[in-house]
């Protein structure tokens, strides 16, 4: 089936949407019969686009034949608007002011009593190798019934817990 506009309609395959330019009639819009009006109005911009994409080149596999969409034409807008920028934290405004850079470290670092590379962190990482602590000297100024194994434990814990009340207050 063809269809005659006075204007040509545009297209955007890619979406499969079609744009006419072409005026409403008014008298028509003002008649009793403004639904078969609007009815033939669509079929014929549906028309339209049907022939498009038949018009485009095809592709063919089990599942059946398939147009190939050209690219887009018209620019889609956002349907959420862009993320406002995260607020910056105590040290990122300090770090700023004294010109810091992060220093990207590399995961493996080298253990020079071994002289192998083992990660910084994770499986098999850092500070919980206890091989390098397998014993503790005691202090000549410390208790020597107090252990010291438990007390660095609870160091470690401190230090956990300084560094988490660190972060909510940033």
């Amino acid at each position: 089936v063809s269809v005659e506009k006075p204007v040509p309609v545009e297209f955007d395959l890619r979406c499969l949407a079609a744009f006419d330019p072409n005026p409403l009639d008014e008298t028509e819009l003002r008649s009793n019969k403004v639904d078969n009006y609007l009815k033939q109005w669509s079929r014929d911009g549906a028309q339209l686009l049907i022939n498009a994409i038949f018009g485009l080149e095809t592709n063919s596999n089990d599942d059946g034949y398939f147009a190939i969409l050209p690219n887009l034409i018209s620019r889609i807008p956002r349907a959420k608007p862009i993320p406002k920028e995260n607020n910056k934290t105590r040290w990122e405004k300090f770090a700023a002011v004294k010109g810091i850079q992060k220093k990207k470290k590399s995961r493996m670092e080298y253990d020079e009593s071994t002289q192998t590379y083992n990660p910084r962190y994770g499986y098999k990482g850092g500070e919980k190798d206890n091989l390098k602590d397998w014993i503790i000297e005691v202090p000549d100024n410390a208790d020597p019934m107090v252990d010291q194994y438990q007390q660095k434990r609870e160091e470690k814990k401190g230090r956990v817990e300084k560094n988490q009340m660190q972060q909510r207050r940033n």
